[in-house]
């Protein structure tokens, strides 16, 4: 597929917890945390075809054809380590106690290019 251009992205991010126990809240996670991302960019140039569907420079209309279209995906993994709070001294309760989470995260887009 010579009109297809193909992008393969990854990442990561250690970043320690910046919160100490005193002012934890649940509602806010906070935690040594790893970060691990991926992703996946594809572009149809002018000349290709958009999933067999219609060429990619002929997707516009009158003088906005598109020089290529994008689809860009991606995925994102928070893995908070498991972080025990003593000592919590909360307004209007202590949240003491072991505390693990972990978040996904997910993107679509799409890029037209002029």
């Amino acid at each position: 597929m010579p009109e297809w251009e193909l992008a393969l992205r990854g990442g990561y991010t250690y970043q320690q917890s910046q919160m100490p126990d005193s002012g934890f809240t649940p509602g806010s996670p906070s935690a040594d945390v790893n970060i691990i991302s991926s992703g996946l960019g594809l572009m149809c140039k002018a000349d290709g075809s958009f999933f067999g569907l219609a060429k990619c420079g002929e997707l516009g209309f009158g003088p906005f054809k598109p020089q290529g279209i994008g689809l860009d995906l991606s995925y994102q993994a928070s893995l908070y380590e498991q972080r025990t709070v003593a000592g919590n001294t909360g307004l209007r309760a202590q949240v003491n106690g072991l505390y693990q989470t972990t978040v996904h995260t997910g993107g679509i887009s799409i890029r037209v290019i002029y």
